[in-house]
């Protein structure tokens, strides 16, 4: 997994050099919107049926939740693609976005999407050696793709779209036969009531953290432009971007973990981590993100790299409590979703208050103040949850 993130890197370092800051910005915008639009079609439902197969030990049963999820994704699909090609103007200008941008967006929702469900499924059976294989497929993809087209010399933003709609398509075909397999069981419709009725949850918590980490590239959008969209992520991939793949790498190893536990037993274990983490990830963050900002050859903003190298150390923290709760079913995925809509609302808030005299600093500053909010609001519903379980 990390040879995949190393790899993603390089992609994105290769397109931060060769499109430069505007049109990098403008992948990056497709990209973000992609993964936003993604959300309905597979996230929260993705997540239940994880938390279902890791509980199974029959494959029998297994199969029949897999079926249940893929009968729940595609309809989910079909309207949220309907929904978005008739909303298709105003939603591109709203997000001061052209139409091509926008057409792409659509195709690579779909595209994702697939790639998105593909890592679920293979987590949910807690398949590693699949689950690794399909992120590996989809990097190695990525870069030989780009490396072709800038030797082709075919650079622009279609062509490196196609790279990225048949690196998610095609990696995740290797869970086809998985999938064919399913097809042949009988649904359970109690599988179907429990991944919509506690995926709503997880879906519109994932919706609002997609959203959170979202909108500061969309503001400054349309504040300052795609030149800085493209300046500010190649910050934010550097930093948030590199320790984000060992959150996930760690996060979807024990979420399983996280699912079986019963008698509280991992609960101090996470207290452990959580204090050793900071000076580890500032430290982290600080060096490997500072030369993946070098190899950019963008202007550098100390200020903007010093407060996301702070911010990474604080939502890791956020993301190990996140994870844990909603691990433990409907009541606490609440709580989750009420700390992404105060990280989202604080976060909104102070960039609002803020680019427009600090530019793209105010999205480093922001997403710190968000997170450390955040963090307060779930170790106080924590600790009052903790308290009502002893009583």
């Amino acid at each position: 997994m990390m040879a995949a993130r190393f790899l993603s890197v390089a992609a994105q370092v290769i397109m931060g050099r060769k499109f430069g800051p505007e049109i990098y910005g403008q992948i990056t915008m497709i990209l973000l919107v992609a993964s936003y639009f993604a959300m309905p079609i597979v996230n929260g439902w993705g997540l239940v049926f994880t938390k279902i197969a890791a509980k199974e030990t029959d494959n029998s049963r297994r199969n029949q939740a897999l079926k249940s999820l893929i009968a729940i994704v595609s309809a989910c699909c079909i309207l949220t693609m309907f929904v978005l090609f008739i909303l298709q103007r105003p939603i591109a200008n709203l997000l001061d976005i052209d139409q091509r941008m926008m057409h792409l967006s659509l195709v690579m929702t779909v595209c994702y999407a697939w790639w998105i469900l593909s890592k679920q499924i293979a987590q949910g059976f807690q398949d590693w050696h699949t689950y690794i294989l399909i992120e590996n497929i989809w990097a190695v993809i990525i870069l030989a793709g780009l490396l072709i087209l800038a030797f082709w010399g075919k650079f622009n933003l279609i062509t490196v779209s196609w790279i990225f709609f048949a690196g998610y398509i095609v990696a995740g075909l290797v869970l086809v036969k998985g999938i064919w397999q399913s097809l042949f069981v009988r649904i359970d419709k109690n599988y179907l009531k429990d991944i919509l009725s506690h995926g709503w949850f997880l879906l519109l918590s994932g919706l609002v953290g997609v959203a959170t980490f979202s909108i500061d590239r969309v503001l400054i959008n349309k504040s300052l432009g795609a030149e800085d969209v493209g300046i500010y992520q190649a910050h934010f991939l550097s930093t948030y971007g590199i320790i984000s793949a060992f959150m996930t790498i760690l996060l979807t190893y024990i979420f399983p973990f996280f699912c079986r536990e019963k008698n509280n037993d991992i609960h101090a274990v996470i207290g452990k981590l959580n204090k050793v983490q900071y000076p580890i990830t500032i430290a982290v963050s600080g060096i490997v993100g500072g030369t993946v900002l070098w190899m950019y050859s963008f202007p550098v903003s100390f200020a903007l790299f010093g407060s996301l190298c702070l911010f990474n150390a604080v939502q890791f923290h956020v993301q190990i409590k996140t994870w844990y709760l909603a691990s433990k079913g409907a009541s606490e995925s609440r709580t989750t979703l009420q700390s992404q809509l105060i990280f989202l609302i604080i976060n909104v808030a102070a960039l609002l208050l803020l680019v427009g005299h600090i530019g793209i600093v105010a999205g480093g500053v922001s997403l710190l103040i968000a997170a450390c909010s955040s963090l307060a609001y779930l170790i106080k519903s924590e600790q009052i949850a903790f308290h009502e379980r002893i009583v």
